[in-house]
């Protein structure tokens, strides 16, 4: 494109089209990746799994255009449109991600065109976000929600997902971020003009649904989301410190300690240090992904839930769903770091200082490549500063932009669980994570009065009743009064004051049978034990609740920062040892 005017020098601009398998924004494309089959196969010595064949819909069902079943429905959207129920579901690939994206269809057109969309669709996009953490290095099928699309596709909106952006496919965050833009790009040329875009998503799909916000302020609009993390580099502190608290626990060093204790009273001593209700909550990181970071060949390792040992694998598994004999040769790192775990519980009295000391002593760290060793582990000083610039430590500043709705239910544990509540298999969902991304926003921004925070227990992780399309029509009309907002304002302005009654703090006490009585009362919500957010190993080790800090400033370790008596010399001359380069 060449720009001219009279009297003044030419300026070109050259646009180049970035291809549809990608990459635009995320760098150099993965290497190796295999690709999807027709049909599906297992992994063996040579090849990759690879899957192809879609899952069964348990929502709907093949329809011949130009017949009319009849068992047919209709539904009327919230733009008022009254149409048969009747979805276009196309199937593509896009940035090497395999996509659906779904719509009402009005079957009487002949195609759809862009320029004057069909009435069906409300020119609104639920980008789904699929759910767990893994990297693999092969293309599958996206693990699409139908289940909750059904209700919110007859209302109008277009249900959107991409296997890129189901985070147990693709942990790499600003791929998953670009693939979302190159999906609204999609749909802006084949669809036409999108009004609004949430996305929504569980546990890792909340990760997702956090990080575009977080790495590309504006792509989405609002959030609506369950099970919430703010951001996986984080999280994955918690999981680091857990896997190397239970390997801890069972060393000779602690358990010598633990002789002539009760499991009761050996679980009460981890658990304070933990920060979480009991060991379950650790215990079910460990076992659901405390391999996960492994880039190389392992052994994979589960916890008894019950007596804390740890039972390994004969036979080694890698992360890439690769052939093992295609798997990366590691090389390791050294370094040490000065956290204190369980000081927190050594200061409250929860547990002896040999115990304190010898925990120290024992916990060690990762390489790398996340194998457990030694030494104790310290953070990358360039991938910090990528972490923090790139976005994927989720920014409080960038999420002040974005409306969000939260919806916290119980999972911090599965022996002690609420009224009501059967318990979950692997409790890592924790309240204090919402708090945390409150927290960060209120730091960052001011205040923290765009995330609406809806807290549940009764249910466990499973919004109770109406809960999940209450909030997708709240959100609804919450962006609706943001678009239509043309008043002077910076975007974090207007997100708050076009937030609607529908979208204030409410919490639904674990005692009420029915679920329907709303506690506006914070702090009643919070003298709920099943409703009050615990805690984290690092906050007990004196880190905040935020939880944003993936590598602390260094101090002097001084026997003036603890209680006069604390420790015997030998005690001292121990920890001196552990921390040589301060705390």
């Amino acid at each position: 494109m060449t720009l001219r005017h009279l009297g003044a020098s030419e300026a070109s601009l050259v646009v180049t089209n970035s291809p549809r398998h990608g990459p635009v924004i995320a760098g150099a494309l993965i290497t190796p990746f295999y690709c999807a089959t027709p049909v599906p196969q297992a992994v063996n010595g040579t090849v990759p799994a690879t899957t192809a064949t879609p899952p069964t819909n348990p929502c709907f069902k093949a329809v011949t255009l130009g017949s009319t079943p009849t068992d047919m429905a209709t539904t009327t959207t919230d733009t008022g449109a009254v149409l048969p129920c009747i979805v276009r579901v196309e199937r593509g690939t896009l940035n090497r991600g395999i996509y659906d994206i779904a719509v009402l269809y009005d079957a009487s057109k002949a195609s759809w065109n862009p320029l004057a969309p069909q009435s069906g669709w409300n020119r609104g996009v639920v980008f789904n976000f699929g759910a767990s953490t893994g990297q693999p290095r092969r293309q599958a099928r996206v693990a699409t929600a139908w289940s909750s699309a059904d209700v919110k596709i007859a209302r109008g909106a277009m249900f959107v997902a991409n296997s890129l952006t189901d985070s147990s496919r693709n942990s790499n965050r600003v791929l998953m971020t670009e693939t979302v833009m190159m999906m609204k790009e999609h749909i802006g040329d084949q669809y036409g003009a999108i009004r609004t875009t949430i996305g929504t998503g569980c546990s890792g799909g909340s990760i997702n649904s956090n990080m575009a916000a977080s790495i590309y302020p504006g792509l989405l609009d609002g959030v609506t989301t369950t099970c919430t993390y703010p951001d996986s580099e984080t999280t994955a502190l918690e999981v680091g410190d857990c896997v190397l608290l239970v390997e801890a626990y069972q060393k000779p060093g602690w358990l010598a300690l633990a002789t002539g204790l009760t499991q009761e009273q050996i679980n009460a001593k981890k658990a304070v240090i933990n920060g979480h209700p009991d060991p379950s909550g650790c215990h079910a990181w460990y076992n659901a992904f405390g391999t996960n970071g492994r880039a190389r060949l392992f052994n994979a390792a589960s916890v008894s839930n019950v007596s804390g040992v740890i039972t390994r694998a004969a036979t080694f598994s890698n992360n890439c769903e690769l052939p093992n004999a295609g798997v990366y040769d590691p090389a390791n790192a050294t370094a040490t770091a000065g956290l204190q775990y369980g000081l927190k519980a050594l200061r409250d009295g929860a547990i002896t200082s040999e115990e304190y000391v010898t925990l120290n002593e024992q916990v060690g760290g990762i390489d790398r490549d996340s194998t457990p060793r030694a030494a104790r582990t310290v953070a990358d000083a360039a991938a910090l500063e990528t972490a923090y610039r790139s976005g994927i430590v989720a920014s409080g500043k960038q999420l002040a932009k974005t409306a969000i709705i939260d919806l916290r239910g119980w999972d911090d544990s599965n022996i002690t669980v609420p009224p009501g509540n059967t318990p979950g298999a692997i409790p890592i969902h924790h309240q204090w994570y919402s708090i945390a991304i409150r927290d960060r926003i209120a730091a960052e921004a001011g205040d923290a009065n765009n995330p609406a925070l809806w807290r549940f227990a009764r249910t466990g992780l499973a919004p109770p009743g109406s809960m999940a399309l209450d909030a997708y029509n709240s959100m609804n009309s919450w962006l609706g009064a943001l678009k239509a907002d043309t008043a002077a304002g910076t975007i974090e302005a207007k997100v708050r004051r076009t937030r609607p009654a529908s979208a204030a703090n409410f919490c639904l006490l674990p005692t009420d049978a029915t679920q329907t009585v709303k506690v506006t009362d914070q702090a009643l919500c919070d003298a709920d034990p099943f409703l009050k957010p615990a805690a984290s190993p690092r906050q007990v080790a004196g880190g905040p609740r935020a939880e944003h800090i993936l590598k602390c400033q260094h101090k002097t370790h001084a026997r003036t920062d603890y209680t006069a008596g604390s420790f015997s010399d030998a005690q001292w001359a121990r920890l001196q040892a552990v921390f040589t380069d301060g705390v």
